[in-house]
């Protein structure tokens, strides 16, 4: 009785949410398949039974239908993607010549990940992103 009464009150509160805010929820939400929540049930079924072939597809096919992908696998990007490759390196190298997190060597972790030693792209992505947010944090 807890999960459908659980599922009442998300329903209910969708609704309350839908009345009050019908703009806000006509963006597209991953909870509804790539949906509104103003789609249809038999939209979304639809969507779901779609979703599901697609991944049957791919499992036979891998390079038949890549549309399912919604995100970047950081693996193996940093280490093919040129572009990718460079934001990273350009950026762990600036953070390195700082000085800031001289605990840890960013030169070890960066020819590690890329000789395939190890998956260190969680990492490569954070030292990334420090110095990407120390630059915006500049005047320039």
């Amino acid at each position: 009785m807890g999960k459908l009464y659980s599922r009442y009150k998300q329903y209910l509160y969708k609704r309350i949410l839908l009345n009050n805010y019908p703009k806000l929820f006509t963006i597209l939400t991953k909870n509804n398949c790539g949906l509104s929540l103003k789609a249809s049930k038999s939209h979304v079924v639809y969507r779901r039974v779609i979703t599901k072939i697609t991944k049957l597809i791919n499992e036979i096919y891998p390079l038949f239908l890549n549309r399912g992908i919604n995100y970047i696998n950081f693996n193996e990007g940093i280490r093919k993607r040129k572009y990718l490759k460079k934001v990273i390196y350009d950026n762990i190298m600036a953070l390195n010549k700082r000085k800031i997190v001289d605990w840890i060597d960013i030169d070890h972790i960066w020819e590690s990940h890329i000789s395939r030693k190890a998956n260190h792209a969680n990492a490569l992505l954070i030292l990334a992103s420090l110095e990407i947010h120390l630059k915006a944090g500049k005047k320039i």
